[in-house]
């Protein structure tokens, strides 16, 4: 049977709130007697009531019996039992996998096993929270590229497919990864304008930029805060200033709003792809943004009319660097 977390703690909440006003001890969960349970093959919560019982009659009935019985019998027993808990193949999938996962499980089980219970729960839940902080405003931020031969859009240094993607030619496009907000808002503004200051040396003239946008993919962004709305808009206005234009592409409602109400001059498209093609034919007023999407019944058909002729042209569209 699944186990709930959650009704657990209320459980136990429950069983010592209401101990408490009847002189009775705290009572918490026994990781050794659960093993032993687990191990004599219990199925059901109902293992719990015949261990309890069975409990009960050893403490009143056999208790002298078991007096003399050495301590590390007992010991013996329950180590057997908790062996078992002790998850050697998942350390070593976290291994493969999450290493990050994997030191918070080291620190939890070694903590605990030199310092106590109560230390090891502090350090382990403190080890999580600096670990989500840590990945909370440092996410990661990568270039984008088309797919060859389709409309798709995949990282250019971090695709593991045999498909071929490639640079759009004097288009970037970039990928962010996770909810834009306070802590990591300055993360997002430094990569788009790094994207744009890097072939800017010495006053370098702009025609000799490789690309004439920045598309920002918001596919993978929850939601901004107003603080990530108001970075938003400082790089907005800077890459306005050197000639490059800044969309976003691929934006859900949440941020559609936020952006629209707080930067009315950003444009917002559809998909990615419509947000290149626009790029490349270097129009002002797109007809396919999602604002016209939203205020003209009519630019659902033409929105649908042109994504369905782009995805039968896009083998001969010249939108890469190698067509």
């Amino acid at each position: 049977y699944d186990v709930s977390p959650s009704q657990e703690l209320i459980a136990l909440g429950i069983a010592n709130v209401g101990g408490a006003f009847m002189q009775a001890f705290p009572v918490m969960n026994a990781f050794g007697r659960s093993a032993v349970n687990v191990e004599a093959g219990a199925k059901s919560p109902l293992s719990l009531m015949i261990s309890a019982v069975s409990l009960v009659v050893i403490l009143f009935a056999i208790t002298p019996a078991l007096f003399f019985l050495p301590k590390a019998v007992l010991s013996a027993v329950v180590l057997t039992a908790v062996a078992g808990l002790i998850d050697v193949k998942g350390a070593m999938h976290l291994w493969k996998t999450n290493r990050m996962d994997l030191f918070t499980m080291a620190s939890a089980f070694f903590a605990t096993l030199f310092l106590g219970v109560e230390l090891g729960i502090i350090i382990s839940a403190g080890t999580s929270l600096v670990i989500f902080i840590y990945l909370s405003t440092t996410p990661r931020v990568v270039r984008l590229g088309r797919v060859r031969g389709t409309v798709a859009y995949r990282p250019l240094e971090e695709n593991s497919t045999h498909e071929t993607v490639d640079p759009v030619r004097r288009t970037r496009i970039l990928s962010f990864y996770g909810p834009v907000w306070f802590a990591n808002a300055p993360k997002l503004k430094e990569e788009v304008l790094a994207t744009a200051e890097r072939y800017d040396v010495a006053g370098a003239a702009y025609a000799h930029r490789p690309w004439d946008a920045i598309i920002l993919d918001c596919s993978n962004i929850s939601f901004f805060d107003s603080t990530a709305i108001t970075q938003l808009v400082e790089v907005h206005k800077y890459l306005m200033t050197v000639n490059i234009r800044f969309v976003l592409a691929h934006c859900n409602l949440v941020v559609i709003a936020a952006v629209t109400e707080s930067a009315p001059d950003l444009q917002i498209f559809h998909t990615v792809h419509d947000a290149v093609i626009d790029c490349l034919n270097s129009s002002k007023k797109p007809i396919n943004t999602l604002r016209s999407f939203f205020k003209s019944g009519a630019a659902v058909n033409r929105l649908s009319e042109a994504i369905k002729k782009r995805e039968e042209e896009a083998k001969g569209d010249g939108l890469s660097d190698s067509d």
